[in-house]
């Protein structure tokens, strides 16, 4: 699927994020490692929610991580990411479509990571279903290199090709909710992750819009 993309930074930042406007749930959150979980109470949550520093480009190297939880409502169940090698927050937007990354001040990254003691993280796994423009590409466990290069700062003009990937179990990177664009054609090189635009080496565009395991 081909579409106009306005890759905006700033449009991602007036996106409403839970941790930048709102008090944590008076519930508390639930914080998950791989087989087993935390409940932190309204006081440990809020410093999760009040601790973000600023809005970064997103988490480039996929890396093990610990899953967030939370609810408004009983009906609707919320879910962020903290990964710890970066010291980073990955929260969904107001319309849970997409997400907005942040990073942790030191103080709040330490209070996470002694919540989390003990706790081992999700590893990350590769992905086992990658999409190009709708077609399911070959190879999708080499197409995280999508996610690295140069940064290349905005990209107003290029036609853009929606890339999804896939794991088993939901990541910061594959959990349907992160923004994936490739330039479609000639040769351009530009990805954009979530409104940050990046450059990857030619043959490594050529090769996603095509489909075919990544170099």
């Amino acid at each position: 699927m081909k579409r106009s993309l306005a890759v905006a930074v700033a449009a991602a930042a007036l996106a409403a994020v839970p941790g930048a406007q709102a008090k944590a749930p008076q519930s508390g959150v639930d914080l998950c490692g791989a087989s087993s979980c935390v409940h932190l109470a309204w006081q440990q949550a809020e410093q999760i929610w009040i601790g973000g520093r600023s809005q970064v480009k997103p988490v480039s190297v996929a890396s093990p991580f610990y899953v967030i939880h939370w609810r408004w409502s009983p009906e609707a169940e919320q879910t962020a990411y903290y990964i710890p090698a970066a010291h980073a927050l990955r929260w969904p937007t107001q319309s849970g479509t997409s997400a907005t990354w942040m990073s942790v001040e030191t103080s709040t990254a330490a209070a996470i990571e002694e919540a989390v003691a003990g706790l081992a993280p999700h590893p990350m796994s590769p992905p086992t279903e990658v999409s190009v423009g709708g077609r399911l590409a070959s190879g999708p466990e080499t197409y995280l290199r999508l996610l690295a290069g140069p940064y290349a700062g905005r990209a107003l003009g290029p036609t853009w090709v929606d890339v999804k990937m896939r794991t088993v179990a939901p990541s910061p990177w594959t959990d349907g909710i992160m923004e994936i664009h490739m330039s479609a054609g000639g040769r351009s090189r530009l990805v954009s992750v979530d409104g940050w635009v990046h450059k990857v080496p030619w043959r490594v565009a050529n090769h996603a819009r095509r489909g075919l395991p990544l170099p």
